[in-house]
Protein backbone atom coordinates (compact mmCIF):
# COMPACT_ATOMS: atom_id res chain seq x y z
CA UNK A 1 0.00 0.00 0.00
CA UNK A 2 1.25 3.53 -0.70
CA UNK A 3 0.50 6.20 1.89
CA UNK A 4 -0.72 9.22 0.05
CA UNK A 5 -0.10 12.57 1.95
CA UNK A 6 0.44 15.94 -0.43
CA UNK A 7 0.62 19.14 0.92
CA UNK A 8 -1.93 18.90 3.97
CA UNK A 9 -4.22 16.92 1.74
CA UNK A 10 -4.29 19.64 -0.65
CA UNK A 11 -2.46 18.00 -3.22
CA UNK A 12 -4.82 14.50 -3.51
CA UNK A 13 -5.23 14.61 -7.49
CA UNK A 14 -7.26 11.91 -8.98
CA UNK A 15 -3.96 10.20 -10.77
CA UNK A 16 -2.56 10.29 -7.36
CA UNK A 17 -5.61 8.69 -5.76
CA UNK A 18 -5.89 5.44 -8.17
CA UNK A 19 -2.62 4.33 -7.09
CA UNK A 20 -2.65 5.16 -3.43
CA UNK A 21 -4.84 6.09 -0.24
CA UNK A 22 -4.44 8.62 2.05
CA UNK A 23 -4.35 6.81 5.18
CA UNK A 24 -2.91 9.59 7.41
CA UNK A 25 -4.67 12.61 5.39
CA UNK A 26 -2.47 15.55 6.66
CA UNK A 27 0.25 16.06 8.89
CA UNK A 28 -0.91 19.66 10.22
CA UNK A 29 -4.03 18.10 11.53
CA UNK A 30 -2.37 16.41 14.16
CA UNK A 31 -2.89 19.36 16.25
CA UNK A 32 -5.98 20.71 17.07
CA UNK A 33 -9.55 18.75 17.32
CA UNK A 34 -10.38 22.47 15.37
CA UNK A 35 -8.45 21.98 12.62
CA UNK A 36 -9.66 18.08 12.02
CA UNK A 37 -13.69 18.90 11.97
CA UNK A 38 -12.36 21.73 9.79
CA UNK A 39 -10.65 19.37 7.18
CA UNK A 40 -13.27 16.65 7.89
CA UNK A 41 -16.69 18.66 6.71
CA UNK A 42 -14.74 19.33 3.61
CA UNK A 43 -12.38 16.92 2.93
CA UNK A 44 -15.16 13.99 2.89
CA UNK A 45 -17.38 15.38 0.59
CA UNK A 46 -14.14 14.74 -2.07
CA UNK A 47 -12.57 11.74 -0.67
CA UNK A 48 -14.80 9.21 1.48
CA UNK A 49 -11.66 7.10 2.42
CA UNK A 50 -8.81 7.94 4.55
CA UNK A 51 -7.60 8.65 8.13
CA UNK A 52 -6.22 11.19 10.75
CA UNK A 53 -4.64 11.42 13.83
CA UNK A 54 -6.67 10.33 17.11
CA UNK A 55 -5.23 12.94 19.22
CA UNK A 56 -4.00 16.50 19.80
CA UNK A 57 -0.32 17.25 19.80
CA UNK A 58 1.36 20.54 19.81
CA UNK A 59 3.55 21.20 16.72
CA UNK A 60 2.10 17.79 15.30
CA UNK A 61 4.68 15.36 17.39
CA UNK A 62 4.27 15.82 20.58
CA UNK A 63 1.93 13.73 23.33
CA UNK A 64 -1.31 13.96 24.06
CA UNK A 65 -3.68 14.62 26.71
CA UNK A 66 -1.91 12.91 29.99
CA UNK A 67 -4.83 9.88 30.08
CA UNK A 68 -5.28 9.55 26.10
CA UNK A 69 -7.80 11.33 24.13
CA UNK A 70 -11.08 11.94 25.44
CA UNK A 71 -14.56 11.28 23.58
CA UNK A 72 -14.32 14.89 22.04
CA UNK A 73 -10.95 14.09 20.45
CA UNK A 74 -11.29 11.11 19.29
CA UNK A 75 -14.77 11.40 17.69
CA UNK A 76 -13.54 14.06 15.61
CA UNK A 77 -11.23 12.06 14.22
CA UNK A 78 -13.37 9.32 12.92
CA UNK A 79 -12.72 7.78 9.45
CA UNK A 80 -12.75 5.33 7.50
CA UNK A 81 -8.93 4.58 8.21
CA UNK A 82 -8.62 4.48 12.52
CA UNK A 83 -4.81 5.15 13.37
CA UNK A 84 -4.01 4.88 17.48
CA UNK A 85 -1.56 7.02 17.60
CA UNK A 86 -0.55 6.66 21.58
CA UNK A 87 2.42 5.09 22.64
CA UNK A 88 3.03 4.35 26.28
CA UNK A 89 6.60 4.95 25.86
CA UNK A 90 5.97 9.00 25.49
CA UNK A 91 2.32 8.85 27.85
CA UNK A 92 2.93 6.97 30.72
CA UNK A 93 -0.27 7.81 31.92
CA UNK A 94 -2.71 6.43 28.97
CA UNK A 95 -5.23 5.17 30.04
CA UNK A 96 -5.78 2.00 28.12
CA UNK A 97 -9.77 1.24 28.68
CA UNK A 98 -10.30 4.93 28.03
CA UNK A 99 -7.86 3.87 24.31
CA UNK A 100 -10.41 0.37 23.95
CA UNK A 101 -13.70 2.11 24.64
CA UNK A 102 -12.75 4.77 22.14
CA UNK A 103 -11.90 2.35 19.09
CA UNK A 104 -15.03 -0.37 19.77
CA UNK A 105 -16.73 2.86 20.17
CA UNK A 106 -15.41 3.10 16.40
CA UNK A 107 -15.64 -0.29 15.55
CA UNK A 108 -19.55 0.04 15.93
CA UNK A 109 -19.98 2.97 13.30
CA UNK A 110 -16.61 2.18 11.07
CA UNK A 111 -19.14 0.68 8.34
CA UNK A 112 -21.21 3.84 7.91
CA UNK A 113 -18.35 5.87 7.48
CA UNK A 114 -17.30 5.69 3.90
CA UNK A 115 -21.52 5.87 3.09
CA UNK A 116 -23.66 9.60 2.43
CA UNK A 117 -21.97 12.86 4.41
CA UNK A 118 -24.24 15.43 5.41
CA UNK A 119 -22.69 18.54 7.49
CA UNK A 120 -25.44 20.03 9.17
CA UNK A 121 -23.31 23.32 9.95
CA UNK A 122 -21.46 25.79 7.81
CA UNK A 123 -17.81 25.14 7.34
CA UNK A 124 -15.81 26.26 9.80
CA UNK A 125 -12.18 27.76 9.72
CA UNK A 126 -9.51 25.96 11.96
CA UNK A 127 -9.27 29.05 13.92
CA UNK A 128 -12.90 29.37 14.69
CA UNK A 129 -13.49 27.37 17.70
CA UNK A 130 -16.97 29.79 19.01
CA UNK A 131 -19.59 27.46 17.16
CA UNK A 132 -20.67 24.00 16.95
CA UNK A 133 -20.01 21.41 14.36
CA UNK A 134 -22.27 18.73 13.11
CA UNK A 135 -22.38 16.16 10.42
CA UNK A 136 -23.89 12.84 9.74
CA UNK A 137 -23.32 9.61 7.94
CA UNK A 138 -26.40 7.60 6.42
CA UNK A 139 -26.95 4.85 4.43
CA UNK A 140 -30.57 4.71 2.84
CA UNK A 141 -30.54 0.96 1.91
CA UNK A 142 -30.05 -0.20 5.18
CA UNK A 143 -31.66 2.67 7.00
CA UNK A 144 -28.87 3.18 9.30
CA UNK A 145 -27.16 6.69 10.65
CA UNK A 146 -25.15 8.01 12.79
CA UNK A 147 -25.10 11.58 14.01
CA UNK A 148 -22.08 13.18 15.72
CA UNK A 149 -22.36 16.64 16.98
CA UNK A 150 -19.15 18.75 18.78
CA UNK A 151 -19.48 21.83 21.10
CA UNK A 152 -16.02 23.33 20.26
CA UNK A 153 -14.03 25.39 23.18
CA UNK A 154 -15.41 28.49 22.73
CA UNK A 155 -19.32 27.71 21.79
CA UNK A 156 -21.44 30.03 24.12
CA UNK A 157 -24.68 27.97 23.46
CA UNK A 158 -25.28 24.97 25.04
CA UNK A 159 -28.13 23.49 23.19
CA UNK A 160 -27.98 23.01 19.43
CA UNK A 161 -31.01 21.35 17.03
CA UNK A 162 -29.17 19.01 14.52
CA UNK A 163 -31.84 18.97 11.32
CA UNK A 164 -31.42 15.48 9.35
CA UNK A 165 -32.23 16.70 5.48
CA UNK A 166 -31.87 12.85 4.54
CA UNK A 167 -34.72 11.69 6.75
CA UNK A 168 -37.91 10.43 4.80
CA UNK A 169 -40.90 12.26 5.45
CA UNK A 170 -43.66 8.86 6.03
CA UNK A 171 -40.39 7.12 8.17
CA UNK A 172 -40.01 6.24 11.79
CA UNK A 173 -36.94 6.13 13.22
CA UNK A 174 -35.55 5.22 16.31
CA UNK A 175 -32.79 7.59 17.71
CA UNK A 176 -30.26 5.91 20.67
CA UNK A 177 -28.15 8.60 22.56
CA UNK A 178 -24.96 6.99 22.65
CA UNK A 179 -23.89 8.40 25.67
CA UNK A 180 -26.44 7.65 28.20
CA UNK A 181 -28.67 5.06 26.03
CA UNK A 182 -31.59 6.87 25.78
CA UNK A 183 -34.11 5.72 23.12
CA UNK A 184 -36.34 8.14 21.60
CA UNK A 185 -39.19 7.66 18.23
CA UNK A 186 -39.51 10.44 16.03
CA UNK A 187 -41.06 10.66 12.43
CA UNK A 188 -38.68 11.47 9.85
CA UNK A 189 -40.57 14.91 8.95
CA UNK A 190 -39.85 16.29 12.76
CA UNK A 191 -36.12 15.02 11.87
CA UNK A 192 -35.94 17.11 8.55
CA UNK A 193 -38.21 20.23 10.13
CA UNK A 194 -36.73 20.69 13.82
CA UNK A 195 -33.98 17.86 14.05
CA UNK A 196 -32.40 16.19 17.30
CA UNK A 197 -31.85 18.29 20.02
CA UNK A 198 -28.60 18.50 21.38
CA UNK A 199 -27.46 19.80 25.00
CA UNK A 200 -24.44 19.70 25.93
CA UNK A 201 -23.51 21.68 29.41
CA UNK A 202 -19.94 22.10 28.73
CA UNK A 203 -17.61 23.34 26.17
CA UNK A 204 -15.43 21.00 24.02
CA UNK A 205 -18.20 18.11 24.34
CA UNK A 206 -19.57 15.73 21.76
CA UNK A 207 -22.75 13.99 21.36
CA UNK A 208 -23.25 10.56 19.31
CA UNK A 209 -26.68 9.23 18.37
CA UNK A 210 -27.04 6.04 16.33
CA UNK A 211 -30.32 6.21 14.34
CA UNK A 212 -32.50 3.61 12.58
CA UNK A 213 -35.31 3.67 10.33
CA UNK A 214 -38.14 1.49 11.95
Amino acid sequence: FIDNCASGGGRNDIESLRRSLPFMRSDADRTTTALRLSMTTSYCRWIPFHGANTKESQDELAPGVAGGSTFYITRASWLPVYNISEAFTRNTALDFDLMRRNFNEWKRVRHLLVKDFYVLTPWRHHTDRAHWTAFAYDDPEAGESVLLVFRMEEAASDSFAARLPFALPEATYSVENADNGAVLTFDGRSLSRFGVTVNLPSPKSSALFFIRRV
